[in-house]
């Protein structure tokens, strides 16, 4: 995992700031002064917020960086400013704390984010336009507009705008693709319908309307069933019991006569035994039938 870093710019080892504290210190080589300037400043991001390190003093400074003189070399290239109650780092902000390291990632991120662009727009081909240059010199003199294209691009909308009519390339679609119907008729209800979700395409919209109009004007399907499987099951169920029941619920119309069921024969003989053994017994027809009943 990556630990604490420091900002620093590639150009460095030769900016003049650099020679001259190279050549302050009587050294042949910049790589030297680079090295003691990333401890320099590694040491004021860890000990200070704001590049300010008080009551620290030069021989200090350079006791911890271990090399005499330095701290004064840097003073006079401009990069550190040496006072009676301290050391200051200069452009602390620039280079040093959160706020620049966060500022350098972002540039960062947005200098690989247009050179992946940059790239991309290569690969597509000659086909993708450059696009036009920013700023107040961009140069708008040849940015014409064909004549009858209007330069406002319309607004989607859930109804359709008045201002749209039924052009006569609308119209010969019409005559192929739905030629059953009349498109002047559907404009009208076209217009008046509002969409559950906003338009920008008017004309493909139609197109579509149309086609849905079409198949609701066509004569339903003879050869489809007109029940669900659910409706078709309930209703089979349904003549099942009555078809049970009907021996039970069956009326008997005034003046006829209908043949008994097997279950009216089997009690009325089983009524007729029962009477037969009571009179036997010495009991009373009539009796027996208020006492069974």
């Amino acid at each position: 995992m990556a630990g604490p870093w420091l900002k620093m710019e590639c150009a460095t080892p030769e900016k003049p700031e650099v020679l001259a504290i190279t050549a302050a210190m009587g050294w042949d080589d910049p790589d030297l002064t680079v090295g003691k300037l990333f401890r320099l400043w590694r040491w004021f991001d860890q000990h200070t917020t704001d590049g300010n390190a008080v009551r620290v003093t030069s021989a200090l400074l350079d006791r911890v960086l271990g090399v005499a003189g330095f701290v004064q070399a840097v003073s006079d290239a401009g990069w550190l400013t040496v006072k009676e109650d301290g050391i200051c780092l200069s452009n602390f902000d620039r280079h040093n704390g959160d706020t620049a390291k966060n500022r350098a990632l972002t540039a960062k991120r947005v200098a690989d984010h247009k050179s992946n662009a940059k790239g991309n727009g290569e690969g597509n081909g000659a086909s993708v336009t450059a696009a036009l240059p920013r700023g107040r010199g961009r140069d708008r003199s040849n940015t014409s507009i064909p004549n009858g294209i209007d330069s406002a691009k319309p607004r989607a909308s859930k109804k359709c705008p008045d201002s749209w009519t039924l052009s006569d390339d609308m119209r010969a679609w019409c005559s192929i693709n739905a030629h059953t119907l009349r498109p002047d008729d559907e404009v009208s209800k076209f217009k008046d319908h509002t969409f559950k979700t906003a338009i920008n395409d008017w004309d493909g919209a139609f197109r579509n309307w149309m086609r849905k109009a079409v198949e609701y004007s066509k004569p339903p399907d003879s050869s489809k069933p007109t029940e669900t499987p659910y409706q078709r099951a309930m209703r089979e169920k349904v003549e099942q019991a009555a078809g049970s029941m009907a021996h039970i619920v069956a009326a008997k119309a005034p003046g006829t006569t209908r043949p008994p069921e097997p279950w009216e024969i089997a009690t009325n003989e089983r009524i007729g035994t029962s009477a037969n053994r009571a009179i036997a017994n010495g009991v009373g027809g009539q009796d027996l039938f208020e006492v069974d009943g």
